[in-house]
């Protein structure tokens, strides 16, 4: 019954958390938008407390390094904390590009827990399809959770990998990228729990026209000319 209790607790902390996120300022990115040359364009790039950070982009990759996006808790008596952040942008595919064929993300972290407690990391992912938010699949989403519990007085340390990820159907030229971040710990009495997110990245999968296709196209191109010169 304890055990029950307390992931009622930790849910009903992570739904408070996670409404509050939804109130709180907007932190924008550096750069909130740019350029993928011959992939896409992105706007709007930010997340509801900064946690993230700015990402570093290198091809269709955006790579975060978060600093502070962490949950601890400690104490004499038995408690918890709760941290979320929320993760957005959207990106509009580029001139010559055929549309996007899926969005992934993976994070990385470690946790560690002293004389019993319990941590957990929770990723969603969610995708929608601006021209067609209602229908045709969209939203898409997907999402992974980690967690570990240790009974007192036992303890233990390690890292953390999630990995959520859409496949998305044809068609898609914009759209918009959510990934919301629930990181968790509680402790026992007397104990320490903590967990923390150290990357993450978010990995935008384009689809291009085939070389072969565009050499086709090309020729075709080259043969309307010569023909039109030859009239």
């Amino acid at each position: 019954m304890r055990k029950v209790s307390k992931l009622v607790v930790l849910a009903g902390a992570a739904i408070a958390a996670l409404s509050a996120a939804a109130n709180a300022a907007f932190v924008p990115w550096t750069q909130p938008s740019g350029t993928v040359p011959g992939l896409f364009s992105y706007s709007g790039g930010g997340s509801d407390n900064g946690l993230f950070g700015n990402p570093i982009i290198s091809g269709s990759t955006f790579t975060f390094f978060p600093s502070g996006f962490l949950a601890t808790s400690s104490g004499a008596v038995a408690g918890s904390q709760t941290t979320t952040d929320r993760l957005e942008f959207e990106v509009d595919i580029a001139p010559g590009a055929i549309d996007f064929a899926s969005i992934t993300v993976r994070e990385l972290g470690d946790f560690s827990v002293t004389n019993g407690g319990q941590v957990r990391a929770d990723a969603f992912l969610f995708v929608t399809n601006l021209d067609n938010p209602f229908g045709g699949g969209s939203p898409s989403s997907d999402s992974d959770t980690f967690t570990q519990a240790f009974s007192q007085p036992a303890g233990g340390s390690g890292d953390f990998d999630l990995t959520a990820a859409s496949v998305l159907p044809n068609g898609w030229t914009r759209l918009r990228i959510v990934v919301n971040n629930t990181l968790q710990a509680s402790n026992d009495a007397g104990g320490a729990a903590l967990i923390q997110k150290k990357v993450a990245g978010v990995i935008v999968t384009v689809n291009v026209p085939e070389p072969t296709t565009i050499t086709a196209a090309i020729a075709g191109m080259g043969a309307l000319l010569i023909r039109r010169r030859s009239r």
